[in-house]
């Protein structure tokens, strides 16, 4: 009787996203708001190329070229994100193992307009023409050496504390694709405009699409904006697989074999593996250790 006036309990979102046929994108998840009911939503776009493309980024040079076009392609687009940001929208890249994440939310009715917009430049990026007039125009190419200067920078500056050191040398041991930051700036200081131009033109038009929504936004609508997709990034439509007469079981289970995976090194079962390194700086006398526990086949 002390609780009888509580506001009862909201019913709990479904534990997982459904898969939805479309004919835009290899997958497309969706997760409906019946909680909240806020006029937002959000959306990963995971974007991933195959092989023999898949297998160049885990090169120090793909990882670099990589980071240093999202960090082109965010600068593009810094006026659009500011402006979306003075209205609760907002829109990042980022580079990933696989190739691009994309994350917009906000209110979902201009979310779309601000989504064409981010892909368009995305488009841009992997047009041999626009790349021609962009390797004439001096504003771009001071742009360019802006941005390649401030991703040099980080990498000179990734080991400044040991504890950031200590992290990503457990990372080097455990994944193969994963590059320490010394080699990638030497891989960067070599790196020009051209370069990335010819690397760009080749790994944009090669991007097939993995999307998630969640939020107010209906099942239908998802559908729409995953339909307009091969037309922002500047390809044909691709045909789901559920539209050749499989089942949507199978479906979803094709798609997921195709599903990029991160591969980490199998530790020896009962021999601890030590690895010590000095400092990258050698006048800082802190330590840092790192312990990493790894689960046998299950």
């Amino acid at each position: 009787k002390a609780y009888a006036g509580f506001p009862s309990l909201p019913a709990q979102l479904p534990q997982f996203p459904n898969w939805l046929p479309t004919k835009g994108s290899d997958n497309l998840w969706h997760l409906q708001d019946s909680v909240f009911k806020t006029p937002r939503c959000q959306l990963w776009l995971k974007l991933s190329v195959a092989s023999p493309l898949r297998e160049s980024l885990v090169s120090a040079s793909g990882q670099v070229r990589l980071s240093l076009l999202a960090r082109l392609i965010r600068d593009a687009l810094n006026e659009t994100t500011y402006l979306a940001g003075e209205a609760n929208l907002h829109l990042g890249f980022s580079d990933k193992h696989y190739g691009l994440d994309v994350r917009a939310g906000g209110f979902h009715h201009k979310l779309p307009l601000l989504l064409e917009a981010g892909l368009q430049e995305l488009r841009a990026f992997g047009d041999a023409t626009v790349w021609r007039e962009r390797l004439q125009d001096n504003h771009f190419l001071r742009r360019f050496e802006a941005q390649r200067e401030e991703e040099l920078r980080s990498y000179r500056n990734a080991y400044m504390k040991p504890g950031d050191h200590c992290a990503d040398l457990r990372r080097a041991l455990v994944m193969p694709h994963h590059r320490l930051a010394p080699e990638k700036a030497a891989v960067l200081v070599a790196l020009d405009a051209g370069a990335i131009a010819k690397f760009a033109q080749e790994f944009i038009p090669s991007l097939q699409a993995e999307i998630l929504f969640s939020g107010n936004i209906t099942a239908k609508e998802a559908q729409e904006f995953a339909n307009k997709l091969p037309q922002w990034l500047g390809r044909a439509s691709q045909t789901q697989v559920a539209a050749s007469g499989r089942d949507q079981s199978e479906s979803r289970l094709i798609s997921h074999l195709n599903h990029p995976p991160m591969r980490i090194v199998e530790l020896p079962n009962g021999s601890p593996t030590i690895w010590i390194q000095n400092s990258h700086d050698a006048g800082n006398r802190n330590v840092a250790v790192e312990l990493y526990w790894q689960f046998g086949q299950i």
